[in-house]
């Protein structure tokens, strides 16, 4: 969820490590198929999906602004993304999906479909959920040098970033950066 707490926390987590595999890793941020956190949500999550799709060499960068507080439209510029053509995308999607009609009209919880393949083929029913290598990972400690480790232990021929350290420390929850 794109404004999930502890979703948030992860993705923190997360950019280091990703940083130091580079290539070495496949990496990308899906969402449930549904929101919590109301329309602004629905919002990010759409963004998020338009710039991992036309922008997916500046994604880290936005996202990185983006969980340490930075508003999208700053984050977007600083991270040198056309918010003209991610807003075109995003338009698109919500045309295809109703995902915000959907958020304004719905008592329960708001339907975001994009990965609802996804979502079934790995039982995802919260977030974050972490899937490597085609399996989910129940459990895993939200520090940069255990999601390093468990990644890791995937490779048969572990890269050499496998091979340096990173903070044990886990990120605050939410957007205050640490």
């Amino acid at each position: 969820m794109g404004l999930c707490p502890y979703g948030l926390q992860t993705e923190k987590a997360f950019i280091p490590v990703v940083d130091l595999l580079g290539d070495d890793l496949v990496f990308s941020v899906k969402f449930c198929n549904y929101t919590v956190h109301g329309v602004n949500e629905s919002l990010e999550q759409l963004r998020q999906y338009c710039i991992q799709k036309h922008y997916p060499g500046r994604f880290m960068d936005y996202l990185e602004c983006f969980v340490g507080g930075g508003g999208s439209v700053d984050c977007l510029s600083a991270a040198g993304i056309n918010e003209g053509r991610v807003l075109v995308c995003m338009d698109e999607l919500d045309g295809r999906y109703g995902i915000l009609d959907d958020v304004n009209q719905r008592r329960g919880l708001p339907s975001f479909p994009l990965f609802q393949d996804d979502v079934v083929e790995y039982g995802v029913d919260s977030s974050p959920t972490l899937v490597i290598d085609g399996g989910v990972v129940s459990y895993f400690d939200r520090s940069p040098a255990a999601l390093l480790e468990l990644i890791c232990g995937y490779y048969d021929v572990k890269p050499s970033g496998c091979y340096h350290k990173l903070s044990s420390q886990t990120p605050r929850v939410g957007f205050n950066n640490q």
